[in-house]
């Protein structure tokens, strides 16, 4: 940005700079994002988005004051003035009233949609300022009678008003006539006692519910019957556009509220009020009706999981994925997030034959968070559908996943597999050992369980032994450190040395219980002893393996040719994995 400068007319909390300065229109979205004001024009023509932004840097304690528009054709967005200290909404609209001229809404059509997205401002002062912005605005005295006589009625609204004006108008002079254009000197500047009718009429719940669905129906329409819009490489369709608006609507309703805290969620489930209203909202077939349904926007992507996981609805999965990562990139906290998931969870484990196993999905490509990555991961693997009775089948399909570098957490999803503790599980993953970089395999350490698995403790092992600890220190340290994550992390006196069932529901509990082969964790740290402290004999200074050693309660002193036998055993190991 430009260097801000002071107006000579007094000072002012905002610096107004010389010329407006282009910015992004996809900034108006990012973490720092406030919204002032946000208007709708209802034109079957050429329906129009406009509003004006905060884009704050408070690390820096300065920010942006931003007006811009949208239409289905076209958009813009450009900073208007700049504050070096972020004030009070009450100073900031009363300082920008004043110079309301700047603002962008003179000789425009007056908009009938109209919507607050900041709710740290008081609603006396979003009214002031949209009032100052209607009276830039043409046609409020002549529509005023139209929103009188067709109270939530937009459609037969607007249709009168052509109806009144003549079919037999230009359409460039009926645009404006409308006044959805340029600006027409029949139009007399409104009272003030119908300026205020006018804007109690539109802000009411009702006038605006309605208002919302013309607005989106327009803008479909528009983009579908305009003959340039299959040509043009600008034009925004319908759904993106329903993106966009919920984006700016539901913004302060994805972060916690000002007090809370990490164990204190405060995402409260739409669902959880009404459930019959909500899975009549989830499945509605059009996209733009569904985000304007949804009050939160983790309320939108537990619906349109649900939706996916439900009808196997291929077409909202990239708009999964931008929601996803809108909610990353708005710093939805991760409390939230894995309400979300356990929500899913709970669903999918609830209804299966409802809701399937492809709930997990989401999560396991688009997450970041290691805990919830890997929870999404074991749950997929254990109730997904088999193809040809292989029990390995989703089990093969994340490792793909991971192959093909298409998750957002590989090392997550790693970790999640090799320590369910099945020994086919960690035969697959054997390749892909070295396709990790150095932080991936950290966060895979980090995924050990409750439970001891035989086949993930021998894999790190097997590991270890396959190194070259001189060229690969970090590796081998970070390998390591697994050894000892899986035994601090031990609740259970004993260790898995079988095998998990694949669906989890296969089988009876007694099943699983034998399928685990489970032995005293006494005896299978006896078992790999050897194999440890061979690993400590030959690891260079400084060394980590006196620290597995400790952990695993095994004594470094240990009389070496009692540990003859397993000292060959090792040997072979270590041959065989190099």
């Amino acid at each position: 940005m430009a260097e801000a400068r002071t107006n000579s007319d007094g000072p002012s909390t905002i610096h107004w700079l010389d010329r407006p300065e282009p910015i992004a229109i996809d900034s108006i979205k990012s973490n720092s994002f406030g919204l002032l004001i946000l208007t709708g024009i209802v034109n079957p023509l050429g329906p129009t988005l406009s509003g004006l932004a905060l884009l704050s840097e408070e690390s820096a304690g300065k920010g942006f004051l931003v007006k811009f528009f949208l239409n289905p054709f076209s958009s813009a967005a450009e900073a208007i003035a700049q504050f070096t200290t972020i004030p009070p909404r009450e100073i900031l609209v009363a300082e920008a009233i004043k110079r309301v001229e700047r603002l962008g809404y003179d000789d425009t059509g007056c908009f009938t949609l109209l919507c607050r997205g900041d709710r740290s401002m008081d609603t006396q002062t979003h009214r002031l300022l949209a009032a100052a912005l209607l009276a830039r605005t043409e046609g409020v005295a002549r529509k005023l009678p139209f929103l009188k006589r067709y109270p939530n009625n937009p459609w037969d609204r607007i249709r009168a008003e052509i109806d009144e004006l003549g079919q037999s108008a230009r359409p460039r002079t009926l645009r404006a006539r409308l006044g959805f254009g340029a600006a027409n000197p029949t139009n007399r500047n409104p009272t003030p006692a119908e300026l205020k009718e006018f804007m109690d009429i539109i802000l009411h719940d009702d006038h605006r519910s309605e208002e919302e669905k013309a607005f989106f129906a327009a803008w479909d329409g528009a983009v579908t019957h305009n003959p340039a819009a299959g040509t043009s490489g600008s034009v925004m369709e319908v759904g993106a556009m329903a993106e966009f608006y919920a984006t700016l609507m539901h913004l302060d309703e994805t972060r916690e509220k000002p007090g809370s805290t990490s164990d204190q969620p405060t995402w409260r489930p739409q669902m959880h009020e009404d459930p019959q209203a909500w899975a009549q909202l989830v499945y509605q077939p059009k996209l733009e009706d569904r985000i304007r349904g949804y009050r939160t926007r983790a309320d939108e992507l537990f619906g349109e999981i649900i939706r996916y996981a439900t009808l196997g609805d291929q077409s909202s999965v990239a708009h999964l994925s931008r929601i996803y990562q809108q909610m990353l990139g708005q710093g939805m906290s991760v409390e939230i997030r894995r309400q979300i998931y356990l929500e899913t969870a709970s669903a999918q484990q609830s209804e299966p034959a409802v809701v399937s196993y492809n709930a997990y999905l989401p999560f396991i490509f688009c997450e970041a968070a290691d805990g919830i990555v890997g929870s999404a991961t074991v749950d997929f693997i254990s109730v997904g559908e088999l193809i040809d009775g292989d029990p390995m089948t989703r089990v093969k399909e994340v490792i793909g996943l991971i192959e093909r570098k298409s998750l957002r957490n590989r090392g997550a999803a790693f970790g999640a597999l090799l320590f369910t503790g099945d020994s086919r599980v960690s035969r697959l993953l054997l390749p892909l050992r070295d396709q990790l970089t150095e932080n991936e395999v950290t966060i895979a350490m980090r995924g050990s369980t409750s439970l001891i698995s035989a086949a993930s403790v021998e894999f790190l092992i097997a590991w270890l032994e396959g190194m070259d600890a001189n060229s690969t220190d970090g590796l081998f340290g970070t390998v390591a450190s697994g050894l000892v994550n899986v035994r601090r992390r031990a609740e259970s006196p004993v260790v898995m040395t079988g095998r998990r069932p694949f669906p989890v529901g296969s089988v009876t509990r007694e099943e699983q219980a034998r399928m685990g082969r489970f032995i005293p964790i006494d005896k299978f740290t006896a078992q790999i002893t050897s194999r440890l402290l061979n690993l400590e004999r030959t690891e260079p200074e400084p060394k980590i393996m006196p620290v597995v050693l400790e952990t695993w309660g095994i004594s470094a002193r240990m009389h070496w040719s009692a540990a003859g036998d397993g000292l060959k055993q090792a040997s072979k190991h270590r041959r065989r994995n190099r």
